[in-house]
């Protein structure tokens, strides 16, 4: 256990399901990008990443369809998808692609509410994820380019769960009066593991990139990563997350109360940026992080 993470509370390890797990296909386009991000190569490889745009039209299309949509105000329409990328950036072309991919999983639902369920996993995966790589890039994070792949990818495992124990995880979101996600504590209660662990499992499945799996199975406690590269990106998505939760989808402005995943950050990167620095920060993008949601599940 690493000394930086030790002001975090240690959660019980859940343990996996008690049940046959099916994972649904996972779209082409989100295993190869993520791979991508993963090669140290040095160098952006825009042609192949422009290859795996153009092998699936659906996703050339809404990655096209985003760049000339007017959240970018480019004054020229694009009609090529190595020109996207050197106006938008490699990385930004790839988080595009990403959540093109991530949408198509909109397939696992079956009914009304299980598409409402599917929307706010959605929008909650987005936030996270430009929050993440917001607080990679700012804190200058090894993995920094990885970051907004793992901050869409961490809901990934209630997917699972809905596509396996529909009525079941469904009676859990709508427990409440207003439908939310459930805790970990009730996952852990109906299935006897929760969505993280689930969420590794599915991407091992995927053969994704093994750190990616670390990343997901401990994101919820990043004590138990060893590799302190990889545990500061899934200090960064625990933060993500909450932030998320806290300021892009509550029903008014809030103020963002970071818990004890912030301090451990600031200390395993030795900023010397302070916590007000980074919640004055979040907060200040709130609007920001808003719009990009809205406009992303646009794509």
């Amino acid at each position: 256990m690493a000394e930086d993470d030790r002001s975090i509370p240690a959660t019980q390890f859940p343990q996996e399901p008690s049940f046959d797990l099916r994972f649904p296909p996972l779209p082409s386009t989100i295993a190869e990008v993520s791979r991508l991000l993963t090669q140290d190569s040095g160098e952006p490889d825009v042609q192949r990443l422009a290859d795996i745009v153009n092998a699936d039209l659906v996703v050339a299309a809404s990655v096209l369809r985003r760049v000339n949509s007017a959240y970018y105000g480019l004054r020229r329409h694009i009609g090529d998808v190595r020109q996207a990328v050197f106006l938008l950036g490699y990385l930004e072309v790839c988080n595009i692609v990403l959540t093109a991919g991530m949408m198509k999983l909109r397939d696992v639902v079956s009914n009304e509410e299980q598409t409402t369920i599917f929307d706010q996993i959605l929008r909650h995966s987005i936030g996270t994820a430009y929050f993440t790589r917001r607080l990679a890039t700012l804190l200058d994070l090894e993995h920094a380019s990885s970051a907004f792949t793992v901050g869409l990818l961490h809901p990934i495992g209630r997917l699972v769960l809905l596509y396996n124990r529909p009525d079941d995880y469904e009676a859990l979101w709508f427990i409440e009066d207003a439908p939310a996600p459930p805790s970990v504590e009730q996952e852990r209660s109906i299935f006897g593991t929760d969505h993280a662990v689930v969420g590794a499992m599915a991407l091992e499945e995927w053969q994704l990139p093994p750190a990616y799996c670390d990343v997901l199975r401990h994101y919820l406690d990043p004590r138990h990563l060893q590799e302190p590269s990889w545990r500061s990106i899934a200090l960064a998505l625990n933060l993500g997350m909450a932030a998320t939760e806290q300021l892009c989808l509550s029903a008014s402005d809030a103020t963002f109360e970071p818990g004890q995943a912030l301090p451990a950050l600031l200390r395993a990167t030795r900023s010397e940026l302070t916590a007000e620095d980074v919640v004055t920060l979040l907060e200040r993008e709130q609007q920001q992080v808003r719009n990009y949601i809205d406009a992303m599940v646009q794509l």
